[in-house]
């Protein structure tokens, strides 16, 4: 795989990264993601993402893929995911991006549910607020006044008050987020922006908790928020670098293709698709094993698939440089000559994931040297 390929599921950045069929399966995750969603390191390619899903968010989930899938826009979910022990759910933030060359949707997770896990009141980030629905009072830090960008914590405070500072656009998310924690008692967590005083827009992080009375009527509301509007900054940031890394690829005059254990094509580039006279739907899913192909060696005789780079590479686990390959294109009528490179990528457990292929014209090259068929 080139260094570039590499970018794509790179263990560096902070962040989740998984991939997934237009149905929602797996087909590949890195480092960061098997912590967030602790999968285990058995390989997971065909494991649907609704196993690690709270039940409530299936529904969203698969709307949120259909849309990005066809819409071929970033999206933005934010769900509950389950774990082993299904008291710990965790809260995760997902941005949704199709893949430009194949049939395939990257998710960059964030994990945004520290909170539930440690005791982030202590963090001098942290705001602080109480609203005491039976006596009608309310309390606020001083921490929660600044991150408004009010200076005095003791002016008058109120919800009405708070939804004052809420963008128009994301009120009624807050409100239903409130009225949904009162009304059934639950724990919510939800992300937002503010108009601060000073006219900034600010990303906010909130999470309430509801105590309600031995009858069971909701008596206090506590909460909590955080300015994440630096970690809202690095999404895009990211984002910004996957799509400059998309239209690297994409630009790249060499084709680009990368194929699955059955040897049929997952991904390509557009020049893999004008080299081979193709269209992305004629090329997804297929296989180089297509006798139309008639694929030779630079003497003339045959070039069997089970010898083909791709093979090769599947059967070894080993790379294959400089192939030259004669391909037939059915399409066009005419043959090409390309130079082939094959290496192997692996899940966990030592077996091959995928093999990436690079093919680059070299015609002119080879009947130059007088080869004419």
């Amino acid at each position: 795989m080139t260094e570039e390929a590499r970018i794509l599921l790179e263990d560096i950045f902070p962040f989740g990264r998984v991939l997934v069929t237009r149905e929602g399966q797996v087909y590949d995750v890195n480092k960061q993601a098997r912590a967030i969603f602790q999968f285990s390191e058995n390989d997971l390619t065909g494991v649907s993402l609704e196993e690690y899903i709270a039940p409530k968010y299936w529904q969203s989930f698969r709307r949120f893929l259909d849309k990005v899938f066809t819409s071929k826009r970033q999206e933005l979910l934010d769900i509950k995911l389950t774990h082993i022990n299904p008291d710990y759910p965790t809260d995760v933030c997902v941005f949704g991006h199709l893949v430009p060359f194949g049939d395939l949707c990257q998710l960059t997770v964030m994990d945004i549910s520290a909170s539930h896990r440690v005791p982030r009141v202590i963090d001098e980030n942290i705001g602080q607020f109480r609203f005491n629905l039976l006596e009608k009072t309310t309390w606020r830090s001083k921490k929660h006044a600044q991150i408004l960008g009010i200076q005095d914590p003791t002016q008058e405070w109120s919800l009405e008050v708070a939804l004052q500072y809420v963008v128009p656009e994301d009120v009624n998310k807050v409100m239903e987020s409130f009225k949904r924690g009162v009304e059934q008692g639950i724990d919510e967590s939800i992300e937002f922006r503010i108009k601060r005083t000073d006219g900034v827009i600010r990303w906010i992080w909130l999470t309430t908790s509801v105590t309600r009375s031995s009858e069971g009527m909701p008596v206090i509301v506590d909460g909590i928020i955080q300015d994440i509007t630096e970690m809202r900054r690095n999404q895009i940031d990211l984002l910004s670098a996957e799509e400059r890394y998309f239209n690297l690829i994409s630009m790249l005059e060499i084709g680009v293709v990368i194929l699955g254990p059955d040897e049929r094509v997952l991904v390509c580039n557009p020049s893999a698709l004008r080299l081979f006279g193709l269209t992305m739907e004629q090329m997804i899913g297929g296989t180089a094993m297509n006798p139309a192909w008639n694929v030779i060696h630079p003497d003339g005789s045959p070039y069997p698939g089970d010898t083909h780079p791709v093979s090769i590479t599947f059967k070894t686990g080993k790379p294959v440089l400089n192939a030259i390959m004669g391909v037939f294109r059915p399409v066009t009528q005419d043959r090409i000559w390309i130079s082939v490179n094959s290496e192997p990528r692996f899940n966990y457990d030592g077996s091959i994931k995928d093999v990436t292929a690079t093919f680059k014209d070299v015609t002119e090259i080879v009947r130059a040297n007088g080869v004419t068929r």
